[in-house]
């Protein structure tokens, strides 16, 4: 499951520029009764926008695409284990570019998140 984190969403402006940063934590439970290997796939946007600077802050670990944003995380979990991912980045851009408040620009869209359950026997997939 992902939530936005409390405390760690926010807005600032200065200088004409407005930085938001966006931070999310991504919950895992291995109910089974065997360990299981997991891919686990999320995405930052990628702006179509010069003016646009999206920074990665914390991705956990996971491995990150430059080019289509995905970011990957891959591992086994034991029986009964839970985990925790965070996973935040921040987007600047410049004021005149909000509308109501919002970003009005054309960000790429996210692919489906998911997470895909690997047969237990093989090992964890390298990226």
């Amino acid at each position: 499951m992902r939530e936005p984190v409390e405390g760690k969403m926010e807005r600032k402006e200065t200088n004409g520029k407005v930085k938001q940063t966006f931070a999310y934590n991504i919950k895992l439970k291995n109910m089974n009764k065997v360990p299981v290997d997991v891919i686990i796939k999320d995405q930052s946007p990628l702006a179509q926008d010069k003016e646009i600077e999206i920074k990665n802050i914390d991705l956990s670990a996971g491995k990150y695409d430059l080019g289509t944003g995905e970011v990957l995380w891959a591992m086994r979990m034991n029986s009964n284990a839970s985990k925790d991912l965070g996973f935040s980045y921040s987007i600047k851009y410049p004021k005149e570019k909000e509308r109501n408040g919002s970003l009005d620009i054309s960000i790429s869209s996210y692919k489906r998140r998911g997470v895909r359950r690997v047969k237990s026997r093989r090992a964890c997939p390298s990226f």
